[in-house]
């Protein structure tokens, strides 16, 4: 059973420096000021790609309503593309946007908490991006404390962690996780758990990076994917092009 990778959140190229040292499977860089997916301006991507050496970098493209450019800076591995505020014929828009993402793995985005941003629920998001999406992201889109559980049962992610893996997609799971949902997401069959608050200070996703918990993250999360083999629940995982 292979361990799931842990993505780190960062904002810039030093927090990137310190997530490539603590042992990050991938560095994340977005914008949150421009939305759950907000793109970083091109010169901040350039400078995390430069910092974290030979760790891939994934990168948010914003959302599909605010016609997202999903050509990011060479470097980056991961284009992530979301669904907030889709409107109508919104799956044939989107896979036409993931089909034309420069980046080798893009990345069909889901939000947990759909509803509050007029967004497809994660099942016809992971459909949409059938045959044209590298993986499947479940996130969510506020971030005000309520994380992937308090949307999400965790049988139903599971379900979509399998589906996701049938149609030949690598899954990550995301959104607001702690240390203790952290694992406890992994126990579900993800290639990827992506994090930034579980690995920051005591006041969260707003404060400062702190490399050490990274590794004990990981073995937390080691632990938890052994934990859900055992138990046989949910998907058994797809390795991510990367891993």
């Amino acid at each position: 059973m292979r361990r799931p990778g842990l993505v780190v959140s960062v904002r810039d190229a030093a927090e990137a420096a310190a997530a490539r040292d603590g042992g990050a499977d991938v560095i994340d860089v977005k914008e949150p000021s421009r939305g759950p997916l907000g793109p970083p301006d091109a010169g901040v991507i350039e400078a995390v790609v430069a910092a974290a050496g030979s760790t891939p970098v994934s990168v948010a493209c914003g959302d599909l309503a605010d016609a997202a450019g999903a050509s990011p800076p060479a470097g980056v591995a991961y284009a992530k593309l979301g669904t907030a505020r889709a409107g109508g014929a919104w799956a044939r828009r989107f896979r036409a946007a993931l089909n034309a993402t420069a980046a080798p793995f893009p990345v069909a985005a889901a939000y947990a908490d759909a509803g509050r941003v007029g967004a497809p629920w994660p099942e016809p998001v992971l459909e949409a991006g059938r045959g044209v999406a590298a993986g499947l992201l479940v996130d969510t889109a506020v971030k005000d404390g309520r994380g992937l559980f308090d949307w999400l049962e965790a049988d139903r992610l599971a379900r979509l962690v399998g589906a996701a893996h049938g149609a030949g997609l690598f899954v990550a799971l995301a959104g607001e996780l702690s240390a203790e949902t952290a694992a406890r997401a992994a126990e579900l069959g993800p290639d990827w758990i992506a994090v930034r608050g579980a690995v920051c200070g005591p006041g969260g996703r707003e404060t400062a990076l702190e490399p050490e918990r990274i590794p004990r993250l990981r073995d937390a999360i080691a632990d938890a994917a052994m934990r859900g083999f055992a138990g046989d629940r949910g998907s058994r995982g797809r390795p991510s092009p990367l891993a």
